[in-house]
């Protein structure tokens, strides 16, 4: 709960400390004194937005501190353990200081934290009830704000577990709607790829073919000519023929033999002219054979050739300068076809993970909204009973639920089904202030009196259950007095007297200021021609 708070240069106040006490706190004062400010500088601690121009002098720090004393809780405790920061049941000093520059400082027990941390912390520290929320009672939007505030720990477990499936829900949706374009993309791509290694499967182009058809193409072009000149060279290598090569080897390989015998220094030549007549007669038999397949080619064997190498050029003039360009490029578009069949495959399983997905959120949505019907018909049966206290003995409270325009739409055999995003359905107020008079949305059917006490009776409910240490009332009495006023103040203490809280109310009515156990007056003051704040305490039955 809070035990003491401490302002420092912020708005009105030029350094103001209050130590509050531990069951019903009362703030009065004149309008405009600057009742609203504390609350204000209460918000800071909890996360607010700090306004420029709020500081009294702009040139010095802005400070907010405040002392807690912390009842457990499992959820704080799991926020203090998200923060790295120790759970302990003692005091706690909560502390924000806003620099001229604009910079914040905010420390726990010492310990640094950040703006969005005292957002996170706040919920668990105080519950400031404004006019501005007693407003926000009169818009549907904010329903179901109050009833999720209602809920066991459990069912808003359940809540997150079903806005995680719905927003999984919408995303793949979206990459269902994505899919029906891309579906078209990967048509048009994996159409153009088939193409692709289609033309080149079709050639089966291979390393090195190119030089060999390049030669064997010079063969076929000039083979007359190639022809010709193997028939010269047979008949000089032709032993057969008078005026042959050969035959003079031949010649002077016997000649040389008859001469080795008169001088023995001529047998290494005569084995050097035998070892040519020998490569001579390998090179005729070579020469015949080369000349045996060159009689074999044909016209055919061109035109296919010049074919082969016109197939190959074009692969080149597509696909890369080289064949192995080519054929690089052959191996990356199978693996982007591989890739791109797979994905085709996957959006084509889009429909049924939908379906899945779908059947699982209805399945969620089903079993949570079970749990809110009942906590709705428990919560309008205790702000019924807080009512009835409250002089509206006639009136009729009820929690109803609608669809939401803002919604998702899920496909089953029975028809569409529609979710809202942050629960299955929607709620709304609706109120019957009078008896015979049927239950309006509670804009239409509620007085401000009546806002007031509808507000109010929703606070006495919630105080069982929310884990807020301290209540604050910012004339959540507003149109109400005569005997309703008793019934206010005899609620606010049970507030004040159960789970550890205490309160702190803001009234103009006396008879609820009269149940305080301490009343502080707010006044202004003027000081060296400035008007500043103070708080008074005028009665401590503590």
């Amino acid at each position: 709960m809070l035990l003491e708070l401490r302002v420092k240069n912020f708005a009105l106040i030029d350094n103001l400390q209050i130590s509050f006490g531990e069951k019903f706190n009362v703030l009065t004062g004149e309008t405009g004194a600057g009742k609203t400010i504390l609350l204000q500088a209460l918000g800071l601690l909890c996360g607010s937005k700090f306004l420029v121009g709020s500081a009294r002098d702009e040139t010095v720090d802005v400070l907010v501190e405040a002392l807690f004393t912390p009842k457990k809780n499992s959820k704080l405790k799991e926020l203090l353990d998200e923060l790295g920061l120790d759970f302990d049941p003692g005091e706690w000093v909560l502390r924000r200081v806003i620099q001229p520059g604009g910079r914040n400082r905010c420390s726990l027990n010492g310990n640094l934290l950040r703006v969005q941390d005292l957002k996170k912390l706040g919920p668990f520290l105080v519950d400031i009830h404004s006019q501005h929320q007693t407003g926000q009672l009169l818009d549907a939007k904010n329903h179901f704000k109050f009833l999720e505030s209602y809920c066991s720990d459990e069912v808003r477990d359940q809540l997150e577990v079903y806005r995680h499936k719905v927003k999984e829900f919408r995303s793949q949706l979206v990459r269902q709607e994505f899919a029906e374009q891309r579906t078209q993309e990967l048509a048009r791509e994996i159409a153009q790829l088939e193409s692709e290694l289609s033309e080149i499967e079709e050639v089966r182009p291979e390393v090195n073919e190119e030089h060999s058809l390049v030669e064997l193409h010079k063969r076929l072009v000039h083979r007359g000519e190639i022809y010709n000149g193997l028939e010269y060279c047979r008949n000089l290598l032709d032993p057969a023929l008078d005026n042959s090569a050969c035959r003079d080897f031949l010649l002077l390989e016997k000649r040389i033999e008859s001469l080795s015998s008169l001088d023995s220094q001529l047998q290494d030549h005569f084995h050097d002219i035998k070892a040519i007549n020998l490569q001579i007669e390998e090179l005729r038999q070579q020469l015949a054979l080369f000349e045996g397949e060159l009689g074999n080619l044909t016209p055919q064997e061109l035109f296919d050739t010049e074919e082969r190498l016109a197939s190959l050029e074009k692969l080149k003039r597509k696909y890369g300068k080289t064949i192995e360009e080519v054929l690089d490029y052959e191996k990356q578009a199978a693996d982007k076809l591989f890739s791109l069949q797979e994905e085709q495959k996957q959006i084509e399983n889009l429909d049924n993970d939908l379906e899945l997905m779908g059947k699982d959120l209805i399945q969620i949505a089903d079993e949570l909204q079970k749990h809110l019907s009942t906590a709705a018909l428990d919560l309008g049966s205790q702000v019924q009973s807080q009512l009835s206290r409250l002089k509206m003995k006639d009136s009729s409270f009820v929690v109803s639920f609608e669809d939401s325009n803002s919604a998702v739409e899920v496909q089953t055999n029975e028809g569409i089904r529609v979710f809202s995003l942050r629960s299955p359905r929607e709620c709304q107020f609706y109120l019957s202030a009078n008896k015979g008079q049927p239950a309006l949305p509670l804009a239409k059917a509620a007085s401000g009196g009546e806002v007031s006490r509808t507000m109010l009776a929703l606070k006495r409910t919630f105080s069982k259950v929310h884990p807020a240490q301290t209540f604050i009332f910012d004339e959540i009495d507003s149109g109400i007095g005569g005997e309703t006023a008793h019934t206010v103040a005899e609620m606010l203490a049970e507030i004040a007297n159960q789970n550890e809280q205490n309160i702190l109310v803001i009234t103009h009515l006396p008879q609820v200021a009269v149940r305080a156990d301490k009343h502080f007056r707010v006044q202004k003051y003027t000081q060296n021609e400035l008007t500043g704040t103070k708080a008074e305490l005028l009665l401590d039955w503590q």
